[in-house]
């Protein structure tokens, strides 16, 4: 996996949850609407825009992306330890600090 690019800072990466989080259509499998992929680029037209930094829709969702996936890698490790019958003091605890913020991707339905 290449490097993510220099212009993600931390404020950067909670702009951009924040920015997607409000736009459920990118995210939440549920709405009707959400496989409508022309409806989809206009939206990350507008986070992207949002964003500034002269960083392109196409950027804007790829790392988005990314970040959804180490967020779901880190949940499974969550629900495999509490499955595990271990007590509480041994559930995974993610350090990664963008966690927390993506939590909202738990409410989509499969």
């Amino acid at each position: 996996m290449p490097p993510k690019l220099k212009i993600w800072t931390s404020e950067l990466e909670f702009q951009l949850i924040h920015e997607v989080r409000s736009r459920p259509i990118l995210w939440d499998i549920s709405l009707a609407d959400y496989r409508r992929n022309d409806l989809k680029e206009v939206h990350w037209e507008e986070v992207a825009n949002k964003l500034g930094h002269n960083i392109s829709s196409e950027v804007a969702k790829k790392r988005f992306i990314n970040m959804r996936d180490t967020f779901m890698e880190n949940n499974k490790k969550v629900k495999e330890s509490k499955r595990s019958g271990t007590g509480a003091e041994n559930i995974y605890k993610p350090k990664w600090p963008l966690f927390q913020s993506l939590s909202f991707l738990l409410r989509r339905t499969a």
